[in-house]
């Protein structure tokens, strides 16, 4: 960090760094790393990388109750963990911290060394062409359809 603020261009193996230590370091030692990144130049949030191998047990001890928690809590949830419990995250988390049982799996992303695998979008079926409609005619101030047109801004000087 030092050799960065001197203007040396350090940042990606710094924030390589922190992005490992949310993967693959213990809980205690991810947690530092997500609330001591400044989140560019990642694969992915780092609020998605911890929650994506580590469980929310493991951490919640080691983050103060924060929106920043808040985030990763509910990124433990939608890959299905229960924190309905989590009493301290309401405050943050304005939605139930457990997935409810009309929720769909949701798809999340998996990370890994040097890769991130998001899948594929979801396919959405047939493509519908729309064809645009003829408006009508203006004649002067009205529409051919006998409605006024839209009378003219005049911009003062």
């Amino acid at each position: 960090r030092a050799a960065q603020e001197r203007g040396r261009q350090l940042w990606p193996a710094a924030e390589h760094a922190l992005y490992r230590m949310a993967l693959d370091g213990p809980a205690a030692l991810a947690c530092v790393a997500v609330t001591e990144s400044e989140g560019r130049f990642g694969l992915g949030p780092l609020t998605e990388v911890i929650a994506s191998t580590h469980a929310w047990r493991n951490l919640e001890a080691n983050l103060e109750p924060s929106p920043l928690a808040g985030t990763i809590a509910h990124e433990c949830a939608i890959r299905g963990e229960d924190l309905s419990s989590a009493h301290t995250m309401r405050e943050y988390v304005d939605l139930p911290l457990v997935l409810q049982p009309w929720e769909p799996d949701y798809p999340v992303a998996t990370y890994s060394e040097y890769a991130l695998d998001a899948g594929a979008p979801p396919a959405t079926g047939e493509v519908r062409r729309f064809e645009p409609r003829d408006g009508g005619e203006v004649e002067g101030d009205r529409s051919v359809s006998g409605r006024p047109a839209k009378p003219e801004r005049k911009i003062a000087a």
